[in-house]
């Protein structure tokens, strides 16, 4: 369960949306959990769930709640 519910109101959009390496902090989160054989994935959003969980936000490999 990766959680990715906060407001980030200091950096301005979703911490988990920033940009890292070549996709997004959440993309990156999301592939090395499926390296590790999960048989799950979840995603827990909060604020800006839209824009996390759908869409170029949202992560492959994973379920968003």
């Amino acid at each position: 369960m990766v959680v990715a519910a906060g407001c980030s109101t200091r950096m301005g959009q979703p911490k988990v949306l920033l940009p890292w390496d070549r996709g997004t902090v959440i993309e990156e989160i999301v592939s090395r959990l499926r390296g590790a054989n999960l048989s799950e994935i979840v995603v827990v959003t909060g604020y800006a769930r839209e824009r996390v969980g759908s869409g170029a936000g949202r992560p492959a490999g994973a379920v968003c709640v």
